[in-house]
């Protein structure tokens, strides 16, 4: 018989849980068991899920897996409207600059904004992820 974690009593302690596993699969259990048609129970597993969905590129917008960076490099001009709203330090001139090229953004990201390649790369995905075709 599974028992419930005192702080999040919706989630039942696996009885089978490996050496060394934590809550986190517990939550991970309980989105997976969601996934087959069990009822939803709570935004823990929600989140889960759509970090998952995140995570294979089918987003929880519905619409599919994420945007490819040719077609934002084909259409810059569009899209350097979103890429100003999302990096706003990066001036126009700049983004002209740009034209689209993945690499030099990231590197403007991590000059202007004084982040690693690693958390600018990260940003560029995560903003890639939520284009859409104009």
């Amino acid at each position: 018989m599974a028992r419930s974690l005192a702080k999040y009593p919706r989630y039942p302690l696996r009885a089978g849980r490996l050496p060394g596993a934590g809550a986190f699969s517990d939550f991970a259990a309980a989105a997976v068991s969601r996934a087959a048609g069990e009822p939803k129970s709570s935004s823990i597993a929600r989140h889960f899920a759509k970090a998952a969905r995140a995570a294979t590129g089918a987003w929880a917008s519905g619409r599919g897996a994420r945007m490819e960076w040719e077609r934002i490099a084909s259409n810059w001009a569009h899209f350097k409207a979103s890429a100003k709203l999302r990096w706003a330090r990066i001036t126009d001139a700049e983004l002209e600059a740009i034209g689209g090229r993945r690499g030099q953004l990231a590197a403007q990201i991590c000059e202007v904004y004084g982040i690693s390649e690693n958390a600018a790369q990260m940003q560029l995905e995560s903003w890639q992820g939520v284009q859409v075709e104009p």
